[in-house]
């Protein structure tokens, strides 16, 4: 299986790089790496990044200098609203959880980072991404992206309205949906 292309933003290299350490770090079975990362050291060359690559997943600081992980997923949303993303900060609050949740979240974490429940958190969003992949075929870029925006309302308790000709696989996409 192809290693799933995971987007590190953090203002704060130490922090790129002990994550960068843990997920380069994980394996399948056969020993095969399970995920591809790429480190962005700010909001603006995480969007750089992201025009020319990509991601599965996007896992970035909440607190940066510049854009902030908010503002950041809000553009992110704007250029492909398909790709979960995951906030971090040591500065959390309940407010601030709120708000990353609202505009689209897909989880939150507090930093210092627990290593068991940040590959937890990574492998709840890939394995919604297989789960997906198991119930809908297609290759396209269109059907990637309608992938991975199932894999982001899943998680929400939005009501979503699926449109299509009689035959085209509604009932596929619910069906993934609530895996």
């Amino acid at each position: 299986m192809k290693p799933k292309n995971i987007l590190i933003v953090d203002d704060e290299k130490n922090q790129r790089d002990i994550l960068q350490l843990i997920l380069s770090g994980e394996r399948d079975d056969h020993g095969q790496p399970l995920y591809d990362i790429k480190l962005a050291s700010s909001g603006q060359e995480a969007m750089r990044l992201f025009k020319l690559n990509r991601f599965d997943l996007v896992l970035t600081d909440l607190k940066m200098h510049g854009m902030n992980g908010i503002e950041l997923l809000n553009e992110l949303s704007v250029m492909d609203s398909s790709v979960p993303v995951i906030l971090m900060t040591a500065h959390g609050s309940i407010d601030t959880v709120k708000e990353a949740l609202r505009s689209g979240a897909f989880d939150y974490l507090e930093k210092p980072l627990d290593r068991t429940q940040l590959l937890d958190t990574i492998a709840r969003a890939v394995a919604k991404m297989r789960a997906v992949d198991e119930e809908i075929v297609g290759v396209s870029d269109a059907m990637e992206r309608v992938k991975k925006m199932i894999v982001k309302v899943a998680g929400s308790s939005s009501t979503v309205l699926i449109r299509g000709e009689s035959g085209t696989g509604k009932e596929r996409i619910a069906r993934a949906v609530h895996k």
